[in-house]
């Protein structure tokens, strides 16, 4: 699925820049839009914007740089939110109906 979701954003004209990952001694970063990833200096479990852990960042760079496909299930989640608040995103927030069809129905 994040290999689809790449490839579309890819289409889109939008790449991930992991350079802020590399440069940057914090632990946790956010995505924002036209930004790429910012450095978090003040870490809030009550903070309203998701922040992503460094060392998954890391491993989600090494699988899009060197194409390797083993990743932790921790690395992997932090794959899925990522993408998930960036399609978001570009929806306007509208919800993703193809979702629904995921969903077993009783």
């Amino acid at each position: 699925m994040r290999s689809f979701e790449q490839v579309l954003l890819a289409e889109l004209g939008l790449s991930f820049d992991f350079t802020p990952i590399f440069d940057h001694d914090v632990s946790y970063f956010y995505y924002i839009s036209e930004q790429g990833f910012v450095p978090v200096y003040e870490a809030s479990p009550k903070s309203a914007i998701q922040y992503f852990d460094k060392q998954h960042l890391r491993a989600i760079a090494e699988v899009e740089i060197d194409n390797h496909s083993s990743i932790t299930r921790e690395a992997a989640m932090t794959y899925k939110l990522l993408m998930r608040q960036i399609i978001n995103q570009l929806l306007g927030n509208k919800p993703l109906n193809s979702r629904k069809l995921f969903i077993n129905k009783i």
